[in-house]
């Protein structure tokens, strides 16, 4: 059976969900936006070269591309406040609760196995970039995001639109929520980013 948790949270618990929040909205959303808007839009006028016979054949993938420290930087320091929320959330429950135990709280309650999963989904997601070499490829772009996303949906499905008698369609609206929002934040944020990026390359 699942252990009972209280009612109310903490003020540590609320900050801790919103560092938790904010840190995967933002690596998801940046994600999906270089996958799906920049990559592509990158790609097309390449493609376009292939008519001309003298010129080199194009990748059918655009990506590897070298990632500068700056954002190799900022990207781990994401997951780290990420993991600082998910820790949040975990003591504001457990003082609630009255007990240390965390090991129970991780393995008999929803939000326990919740804050496990996106745990997991920053520190693999985190060490994916970290341990990367200068050219990040594709396929651990990818894999970061399916990794992201996969902590965004287990936020979805414990959350309070979940409790009611339409579980079903309130876990689907929320993870809908979730990902139009990381889209849109992820799009503001790939935007200062690569203006960021041009700047730089202006100055120097």
């Amino acid at each position: 059976a699942l252990m009972p948790l209280p009612a109310r949270d903490s003020t540590i618990t609320i900050l801790g969900r919103a560092m938790m929040l904010a840190a995967l909205v933002v690596m998801a959303g940046v994600i999906g936006v270089v996958l799906v808007v920049i990559e592509p839009a990158v790609r097309a006028p390449l493609a376009s070269l292939q008519r001309d016979s003298s010129a080199p054949s194009v990748r059918r993938e655009v990506l590897p591309a070298v990632v500068p420290n700056s954002l190799r930087r900022t990207w781990i320091l994401l997951a780290a406040v990420g993991l600082l929320g998910v820790g949040g959330i975990a003591v504001g429950t457990l003082r609630r609760l009255g007990s240390w135990d965390i090991v129970t709280l991780l393995s008999s309650s929803r939000i326990g196995h919740m804050l496990g999963i996106v745990g997991f989904a920053l520190l693999v997601s985190g060490g994916a970039v970290a341990t990367a070499p200068v050219a990040v490829g594709r396929r651990r772009v990818m894999s970061s995001g399916a990794i992201v996303a996969g902590g965004l949906v287990a936020i979805g499905l414990s959350g309070h639109p979940t409790s009611g008698s339409d579980a079903l369609i309130g876990a689907l609206a929320h993870i809908s929520h979730l990902a139009a929002t990381s889209l849109w934040i992820g799009g503001l944020a790939a935007l200062g980013i690569a203006l960021a990026l041009i700047d730089r390359a202006e100055v120097g």
